[in-house]
């Protein structure tokens, strides 16, 4: 089955750029695994500079531990090139990359430094990135039959900069007090372009506590006193309306743990 270019709504362009960034880093690990950093073309000090810096800036959120994830678009477009025939099954012609690698990077620095694009150009932009993303999840498909028909979690990440659904953040996440919020941000994909449905549960038995819908949806938690507990796990279900599902009744999760302060005397 082809999927339907519609399931990537129109989006800005550094948007754009940052998605494509991230649907290539998920082909890179699916192709080459942690081969990639084998490449000529990636300087690994480099990256664990960037990752070092990171850590040091934001003291206040769950920092990226895969080197993978501080690699930008030029690295990751060379990383893919120097390895074509590993890349060509899922990206078919080399002459069609070539060209959209090239009109990205164009694209780009304008993007990147708040110079606005013409209308038609940030056309091109969404449309170059959702053709790049339907490619990899296509190919995806052909690797599991389960693909062809469940949706898939693509990122969820909570306020902190956690997200166990890419390994940022194991284990205890954060020290919670009574009246923090947390906002969790959701984005999915679905084979058959069905509606995605996100529900919020406090563990494994709970009824939802909030829900949404839509490819990208925000969900909001808000701690009380009921919740006070030294491991409280937050499960992000998604699933489509369709009537079957990978797991029962739904198809992929995410898991959280926070530990909830009692009220001080």
């Amino acid at each position: 089955m082809v999927a339907d270019l519609r399931s990537l709504p129109a989006v800005e362009p550094t948007e754009a750029i940052n998605l494509v960034e991230v649907v290539l880093r998920d082909l890179v690990r699916l192709v080459l695994g942690d081969s990639w950093m084998q490449s000529r073309r990636v300087d690994i000090a480099d990256l664990e500079l960037k990752r070092t810096e990171d850590k040091a800036k934001r003291r206040g959120t769950a920092v990226n531990e895969d080197l993978l994830a501080y690699t930008e678009f030029t690295q990751l477009q060379a990383i893919i090139l120097d390895s074509w025939p590993k890349f060509e099954p899922a990206l078919g012609k080399k002459k069609y990359i070539d060209t959209y690698f090239h009109r990205l990077s164009g694209f780009r620095n304008p993007a990147m430094h708040s110079r606005p694009l013409r209308e038609f150009e940030r056309d091109l932009v969404s449309g170059i990135v959702g053709e790049l993303r339907n490619l990899v999840v296509i190919y995806r498909t052909e690797r599991g039959p389960d693909m062809e028909y469940y949706p898939r979690i693509e990122q969820v990440t909570d306020s902190f900069g956690n997200n166990p659904h890419a390994g940022v953040g194991m284990g205890i996440q954060q020290r919670l007090q009574i009246g923090a919020v947390i906002k969790f941000d959701c984005r999915g994909w679905d084979p058959q372009d069905r509606s995605l449905v996100w529900e919020l549960r406090i563990g494994r038995s709970g009824p939802p506590t909030t829900e949404a819908q839509g490819p990208e949806a925000t969900l909001t938690l808000v701690i009380t006193d009921q919740m006070v507990q030294e491991r409280m796990m937050v499960e992000i279900l998604m699933k489509s309306e369709g009537q079957y599902h990978r797991n029962n009744f739904f198809d992929e999760l995410c898991e959280f743990y926070y530990a909830v302060d009692p009220p001080k005397d």
